[in-house]
Formats: structure tokens, sequence, C-alpha cells
């Protein structure tokens, strides 16, 4: 099966992108630069991860999308985000046959986020089933510590990820992302010797 994952970088993504390949399907990784402040850092663990496990080209677009709550501590929301992201896999995954889009979306998202909860799943799938594609959210029901589980099942380099909502040199440690991050306790933690903060090329 045909999958295109909303490949971030962050902790979840890489998690689904694992799941795609350990599951055996055609993974195809579509990345989103919305101008946000950890688009280098986050553009840094995408580059590394396709470095160690993909031949193929990722597809990155660059958009411009409002921001809110840049500095602030807790959630930071961008309205839509993810329906505007789901779109342009939508519009990928159609052309291309493409036949299932995954996020990474999950319980820990529920609270903050309207389009991180199972009723907007439910509503993207049904607009983009016409298309003859689905909308799919694996890690759905699960919680970080679960999708914690699931990534060491899979053997997933938990140095890799950069889940921080800014870009500096170390998480913040006080984001929501940060904040629901199950790698907090682990000594590679924000740990990149491998990953300079750069520019997106």
């Amino acid at each position: 099966m045909k999958v295109v994952v909303l490949f971030s970088g962050g902790f979840d993504s890489i998690v689904l992108a694992h799941m795609a390949l350990a599951d055996g399907h055609d993974l195809n990784l579509l990345t989103l630069d919305y101008l946000h402040p950890a688009r280098h850092r986050e553009y840094a663990s995408v580059a590394e991860w396709r470095r160690r496990y993909l031949s193929d080209e990722i597809r990155h677009l660059r958009i411009s999308l409002p921001l809110s709550g840049v500095g602030d501590e807790g959630p930071r929301i961008t309205p839509a985000r993810n329906q505007v992201f789901v779109s342009m896999a939508l519009n990928w995954a159609a052309a291309e046959r493409i036949d299932q889009i995954w996020i990474g979306i999950n319980a820990a998202d529920h609270a903050d986020y309207i389009d991180c909860r199972p009723d907007w799943l439910d509503a993207m799938d049904q607009l983009a089933r016409p298309w003859g594609v689905t909308v799919r959210a694996p890690l759905i029901g699960k919680t970080k510590d679960e999708i914690l589980t699931i990534a060491r099942d899979l053997d997933v380099d938990m140095s890799i990820p950069w889940s921080c909502y800014e870009g500096q040199p170390r998480p913040c440690g006080t984001c929501n992302s940060c904040l629901s991050d199950p790698r907090r306790e682990l000594d590679d933690w924000g740990t990149r010797p491998w990953s300079p903060i750069g520019r997106v090329r």
C-alpha cells in the first residue's frame, strides 16, 4: 500500500514513518515549512532520518500560515494547521494514486487542538474518500508513553526527533510539546551531535 506520512521530523511523525516501513508500505514523506520558529531544527531531523532510513526524495513545501503564541508557554494554536497539511497531502496523494495519508495526532493532543480530535479526523477522511484516499491517524488513541513503547519496539533513535516548538540549541522544556514529550527523562533528549543549527536548503 502507498502511504504518505505528514513528516515534521518530530517524535510522533518519526514513529509513524518507522511503523509504515515495518508494515511494508510504500512510504512517501511530506514536510511543510510554514515559517514557524522550529523549522530549521525540524528540517535537520528530517534530513538525518532520510539519510539513515530512506533513499527516496522527500517532498518539501513552503507555505505561510498566521502564527500565534510564539514564545509562550503551553499550546501554540495555528488555526486549522493540520487541516491545511492534510489538504496539501491529499492533493499529492490523489495525483499520484497514493492510498492513505497518515498524520501523527494522538491522545495527548485532543484537549488543546481541535484538529487533533477523532471527530476532526473522521471529517477529513470523509472529504478525502471521493478522491480515492483515506486519512488515518494510527496513534490517535495512544498516550505519549504508549508511543514511546512503540518507538522502543521499532528501535527508533531517540536523538533524531525534534518536537520543541522553539528552534534553540536544546528543547525549551516549557511548550506543550516539550511538556508532553515522553523522552524528557532520557539522557539523549535534545542532544543533537550530528545536527548543528542550519538553514533550510
